[in-house]
């Protein structure tokens, strides 16, 4: 069981070796900028600061009549890492807003958050929340239009008690790309593409969430307001097992 009130904060190449020791050799998600062909003494480096934080421990076995070392990672960190790199599906949000980080969220029997952290993006903030409070996570994150942002909770063509209730009115070409402010792709590693995108649309006076395909052909759009309630009815038909 993970301990959701935990939060790590890892280097680039720290991640990096810890998903390398849990047999992840491709990473979906996010770019890490100082990882390619590491040097040998940064690897021991990031080694040596994992194990001074309780991060990595080193053990003793013996085997065959020989001494062996035997590295362990902290349980709820080793958790966390292995619904990583077992995740089938990960959400991928992004924003033109400055101070909304860039986040991946991979979902497992918990849904785990890497997000990146400073102005140089080399450090990385690794959390976990239950599935079933995951559609209010992503909102509190910044999927969602700021309060103090103004304009209509409506969205053009339907009435403003409308929901999440098919493909409303929004022609595919009323979507502006100068409109989007915030983006939540939902990817298919498996398929190794974009299932469908969520758009948080700032148009003039509206401010509404549009779904499109991996097409980019318009699917639904509901209030902003209603965001969490259709990324619960979407995780839902993934995850049928956990109760929302």
């Amino acid at each position: 069981m993970i301990n959701i009130d935990k939060a790590y904060y890892l280097k680039d190449l720290e991640l990096a070796v810890l998903l390398s020791m849990k047999g992840m050799d491709e990473l979906y998600g996010f770019r890490m900028k100082q990882v390619r062909n590491p040097k040998t003494e940064d690897v021991y480096e990031a080694l040596f600061a994992l194990s001074k934080r309780g991060l990595l421990t080193f053990r003793e076995e013996e085997r065959n009549g020989s001494d062996r070392k035997r590295i362990t990672i902290e349980p709820d960190l080793d958790a966390m890492l292995e619904i990583i790199t077992e995740a089938k599906h990960v959400l991928i949000y992004s924003s033109e807003r400055g101070d909304h980080p860039s986040r991946c969220i991979y979902l497992g029997k918990r849904a785990v958050f890497v997000s990146t952290q400073g102005t140089d993006g080399i450090v990385n903030r690794v959390s976990a929340c239950r599935i079933e409070t995951l559609p209010e996570m992503i909102c509190e994150c910044g999927f969602q239009p700021d309060e103090l942002a103004g304009g209509s909770d409506a969205v053009p063509g339907e009435s403003t008690d409308g929901g999440c209730d098919g493909a409303g009115n929004i022609l595919p070409d009323m979507i502006r790309e100068d409109a989007i402010t915030d983006r939540l792709k939902w990817i298919s590693v498996t398929d190794k593409q974009c299932v469908r995108q969520y758009l948080l649309i700032r148009d003039g006076l509206y401010e509404y969430c549009a779904v499109t395909d991996h097409d980019g052909r318009h699917i639904e759009s509901c209030l902003s307001n209603r965001i969490a309630e259709l990324l619960r009815k979407d995780l839902s038909s993934v995850f049928s097992d956990t109760v929302f």
